[in-house]
């Protein structure tokens, strides 16, 4: 990343990266089932929103920085709505955080044991197989992961969650024979907070209303001092947006695959239309000709957001467009870019 003159703080390089130390902070022996009251309770606010003292520069890129120590965590939804419209939704988030899954893991060679797998189906996470997982599976899998960081701290963090927009209990995965499974979005983002001084963590939220959940960490004060963070938080649709199906699986995830990888239309199953034909998907192709290295602006800016933009004659509102959210964090303040 090239951070701007007016920035004082420079990102350290890696090796001084390696030699961050994780505290043991105390909510580690605080019993998280207690944070799936269906009301109420602890936690850390979702809608907080902090005050930036500084806007960042808009032409600072922020470019992919998973490597072999990056946690991936990848949680796909269900469906608690018997119709046939719905019918395939699972399916498609399933599908969803899977081609993710293969995309990341290949841009940062991540090996398969720091890759976590949530979904109405199973939870898997190294010697972890679990069928159709319940809500304890999944908090005590997460407590596991903290406990390994604080021993041996991952480099970031890369979340993929996909599904619908949560209700006031959470984010709903399946029914179980007495209750539900689900994952409450105020514990999920006090392990988020866990990662808070890795170099980088990464969020991507496919589900209606996006952009009303915010899950990047907000606790910095005892952020270790001559740090610094790249956090990225990409989100489906705006307040009140919309999020929508593609062809076997979620358009905006889609969207992002295949714009890593800089092939296959993400619109074509909604338009007569294929990516050698799409002047979007070609004028993107050209641009990364001459720099081959893909960030996250020019991912959103050049890929998803424009191809997203052209259905909008197909009902697409400009609150189910995607927004992308870029932090540069130290110990001393946040800057910003929302795009």
């Amino acid at each position: 990343m090239d951070v701007p003159s007016t920035i004082i703080h420079v990102p350290p390089d890696d090796d001084e990266y390696r030699n961050i130390t994780q505290q043991l902070q105390d909510t580690l022996r605080v019993d998280y089932r207690s944070y799936f009251a269906p009301t109420g309770g602890p936690g850390v606010p979702l809608v907080h929103r902090r005050t930036y003292p500084r806007e960042l520069d808009r032409s600072v890129k922020f470019y992919p920085k998973m490597d072999s120590n990056t946690l991936q965590i990848c949680i796909s939804g269900g469906n608690n709505i018997k119709t046939d419209e719905y019918k395939t939704f699972e399916y498609d988030c399933y599908k969803s955080i899977f081609d993710m899954c293969e995309v990341i893991k290949e841009l940062g060679n991540i090996p398969d044991k720091n890759v976590v797998s949530v979904s109405p189906y199973d939870l898997k996470f190294r010697h972890i197989n679990i069928s159709k997982p319940t809500t304890n599976d999944i908090i005590d899998t997460f407590e596991n992961i903290k406990l390994m960081h604080n021993k041996e701290p991952f480099s970031g963090l890369f979340l993929h969650i996909v599904g619908h927009e949560p209700s006031y209990d959470g984010f709903y995965l399946r029914k179980t024979r007495y209750s539900k499974c689900i994952i409450n979005l105020y514990y999920l983002k006090s392990v988020i907070e866990y990662f808070a001084n890795c170099k980088f963590i990464v969020i991507i939220k496919d589900m209606c209303n996006a952009e009303e959940i915010d899950l990047l960490p907000t606790d910095f004060n005892d952020r270790p001092e001559d740090t610094c963070s790249l956090y990225v938080q990409y989100s489906s649709s705006r307040i009140n947006g919309k999020s929508y199906a593609s062809s076997n699986s979620r358009l905006f995830s889609n969207s992002i695959v295949t714009g890593f990888k800089a092939e296959n239309c993400p619109i074509s199953s909604f338009k007569d239309i294929s990516s050698s034909n799409c002047y979007l998907c070609n004028s993107y192709r050209e641009s990364i000709i001459h720099d081959p290295k893909i960030s996250y602006n020019s991912l959103h800016e050049s890929w998803v957001k424009p191809h997203m933009t052209e259905l909008m004659p197909n009902g697409v509102n400009s609150c189910d467009l995607p927004i992308l959210e870029l932090r540069y964090v130290d110990n001393t303040n946040v800057w910003r870019i929302v795009i």
